[in-house]
């Protein structure tokens, strides 16, 4: 789940 907001804010921890 967590993944997916990253992926969203695309500024948390990883980024793809």
């Amino acid at each position: 789940m967590m993944e997916m907001m990253v992926v969203t804010h695309q500024s948390s921890t990883t980024t793809p």
